[in-house]
């Protein structure tokens, strides 16, 4: 089986080279490398083309839509979404392969933040965790492709929370899986916002999604939870 790779990206000059990197690195030639742009005004699309080997697409800015243009242009046989400033188990072809062929159609990784404050190694214990709560885009999230297009791909009604989304419909059709591997996650969100204001903005967030808050406002809200002086 085939894995393809979809990285969604706008303005990762400062991660994406070392992602592709690590990815030619530990993926075989036979692993499709997908880049989504969302029109990047910085050195993203060359760092792609100076990589090689990769496929580079440009769309409009939104995150669920870059997820799905890239599905749609995908050959392989496993979809695996990963963020730019993400980097996945360095066996993460076999690993995925094997869930696959052991009906584990669909599912994430623990999350392991870069540094070792015990706040960020308390949510990595976290994360071992199936419930929603712990879950996000952050993780990567692999699904089996004729899954994916079963439940129509990502919402593209959400501009945020469209992580979350998918997850509920994938698991109304085939357990989601939590692999016993970590994926090493960039803590620059961390260092700029700090730990607490991150997971209450989450928390918060979260909960609105749980109480069907329509995606729209969940994107109003986003905003205003960034910009509130009250979380700083």
């Amino acid at each position: 089986m085939r894995l393809s790779i979809v990285i969604p990206v706008l303005n990762e000059e400062k991660y994406l080279g070392t992602t592709l990197r690590y990815l030619k690195e530990n993926c075989s030639p036979l692993t499709e490398i997908i880049v989504v742009d969302g029109g990047s005004q910085d050195n993203t699309s060359s760092i792609v083309k100076d990589t090689g080997g990769c496929v580079w697409i440009e769309t409009r800015p939104q995150r669920a839509g870059q997820m799905n243009k890239g599905a749609a242009l995908a050959s392989g046989e496993i979809l695996f979404f990963l963020h730019a400033d993400t980097l996945p188990p360095k066996a993460l072809e076999p690993i995925l392969q094997n869930a696959i062929q052991q009906s584990k159609l669909c599912g994430c990784f623990i999350s392991e933040f870069q540094g070792h404050s015990v706040m960020r190694k308390l949510n990595h214990w976290f994360t071992k965790s199936n419930l929603l709560w712990f879950r996000g885009g952050d993780q990567s999230c692999f699904v089996e492709k004729k899954l994916f297009h079963k439940i129509g791909g990502f919402d593209e009604r959400y501009d945020v929370m469209e992580d979350y989304d998918i997850i509920c419909r994938l698991k109304k059709q085939a357990p989601f899986s939590i692999l016993p591997h970590s994926i090493s996650i960039s803590d620059r969100k961390i260092r700029r916002h700090g730990y607490f204001k991150i997971n209450l903005i989450y928390s918060i967030m979260l909960s609105a999604f749980i109480l069907n808050v329509g995606p729209k406002k969940l994107y109003q809200l986003y905003k205003t939870l960034w910009r509130s002086d009250s979380l700083k």
